[in-house]
């Protein structure tokens, strides 16, 4: 039986992807390292070592506790685009209001200005296109 040599604070910082390495065990018996090959568990069975790091590298972006209160793993995947989405939504708004709040001051009031804003905005629709 394997044993985790990480506590349950330092489980939390765990970077990912997570590997599956053989080093010597017995047979069917391997360690689950991190990408880094920082050994988080040794000695355990190649078969729970598969299923714990194709859980834990394809849960990637979804915090802990949305994975614990979800119904099922797609309401929790949802859950976890959705607040990125939200969070685009917000950065998005911000530039808007930043936009219309110089235009009602008339701080765009020559050529050089108005493509500062332009290039202000472009920004913006990249960085929301990017995610």
């Amino acid at each position: 039986m394997g044993g985790v040599i990480m506590n349950n604070k330092q489980l939390q910082h765990i970077k990912t992807p997570l590997n599956i390495h053989v080093r010597g065990h017995r047979d069917r018996f391997c360690d689950i390292d991190t990408f880094d090959d920082y050994t988080i568990v040794s000695n355990i069975g190649i078969d729970a070592a598969r299923r714990i790091v194709a859980c834990v590298n394809r849960c990637e972006g979804v915090d802990t506790e949305t994975l614990e209160n979800s119904p099922d793993l797609a309401t929790a995947f949802m859950s976890a685009e959705n607040a990125r989405l939200m969070q685009v939504n917000a950065d998005l708004l911000a530039t808007l209001k930043s936009i219309i709040n110089k235009a009602e001051a008339d701080y765009y009031n020559t050529t050089e200005q108005l493509e500062v804003i332009a290039d202000f905005a472009r920004a913006a629709i990249a960085k929301a296109e990017a995610a």
